[in-house]
């Protein structure tokens, strides 16, 4: 038991330190669907179509995300419905805000706006949901450590004055 703390402690910071050694190849950070909407609303509020839209935002997006929306302008292009071409994707919401938007003649930054603060208060739930669980699981852990630092800590002062009184 005095051996294995030490013993796993030592492997577990070779095992973290020899694969922080190594580098990951530089690649662009993905964009979030939140960050594409935003970036999709910016360009419309420009009042830039929805395919001149989908173009540009798809310039400046990593890969998979920019195949995404240029395949959802190509499918505009070809003559499908907004609905049509943004459905079976990730960005279905956006496709069906736009729809509305296009169908009823309403600018569409507004509505993609509320969109974006509904994801984003999406996203913090999960977030939150995730940091509680992480919680949980990390309390049989620290009780499991700290109590053999504290036996070690206060038994034997407590013994040693014991006996030499």
């Amino acid at each position: 038991w005095w051996v294995a703390h030490p013993l796993v402690a030592g492997v577990a910071g070779a095992i973290v330190a020899g694969k922080a050694g190594r580098s990951a190849p530089a690649q662009p950070p993905p964009c979030r669907s939140v960050e594409v909407i935003q970036l999709l609303r910016m360009t419309l509020a420009a009042d830039t179509g929805v395919v001149p839209a989908l173009d540009q935002v798809a310039d400046v997006v990593a890969a998979p995300v920019d195949v995404l929306l240029r395949g959802i302008a190509g499918r505009l292009r070809s003559g499908a419905g907004i609905a049509e071409a943004f459905a079976d994707t990730a960005l279905f919401e956006v496709g069906a805000v736009l729809e509305i938007t296009e169908r009823w003649g309403v600018a569409a930054t507004a509505p993609l706006a509320l969109l974006i603060d509904t994801l984003r208060a999406h996203e913090r739930g999960v977030a939150e949901a995730a940091a509680e669980r992480v919680q949980l699981a990390l309390v049989f852990p620290t009780t499991l450590l700290t109590l053999p630092a504290f036996v070690l800590a206060v038994v034997p002062p407590l013994v040693w004055t014991a006996f030499a009184g």
